[in-house]
């Protein structure tokens, strides 16, 4: 019978060099690269807290930003010469811009547009809107 070791599956497989002359971007990490300046967007309870980082304790009733106007971001963003802009949706703190049954940590639980606000909508429309990717 034929035993193989577990030490000797582990071996790595002989390496071969790269030639970095023949490598090349992607067409899309051109397209990407072409793009040249983009706008990243925090926003979430943490706005209206104080604070740099959120540990997800936070109440979704703290969410309630009165003056919202997304087509006022993507200006900005298009002013400065943006060609796209990033919203973060749902970051480490768990908080989702968009109205969702899956957590009750989201817009759908705050009083911003009596819960039924969906700021991931409103950007993202914006933005086509002023032709930001």
């Amino acid at each position: 019978m034929f035993k193989i070791s577990l030490a000797a599956l582990a071996l790595p497989l002989p390496m071969v060099a790269q030639n970095f002359v023949d490598m090349r971007p992607t067409p899309q990490q051109v397209a990407w690269q072409d793009l040249e300046i983009g706008v990243l967007i925090h926003f979430g309870p943490n706005s209206f807290m104080d604070r740099e980082w959120g540990d997800g304790a936070a109440d979704p009733q703290v969410f309630n930003p009165t003056q919202l106007d997304a087509s006022q971001w993507v200006a900005a963003a298009k002013s400065a010469g943006a060609r796209y802009l990033v919203l973060v949706a749902k970051h480490r703190d768990g908080f989702c811009l968009w109205p969702t049954a899956q957590t009750a940590s989201s817009v759908k639980a705050s009083p911003w547009r009596n819960g039924r606000g969906d700021l991931v909508r409103e950007v993202a429309d914006a933005a086509r809107q002023r032709g930001l990717r």
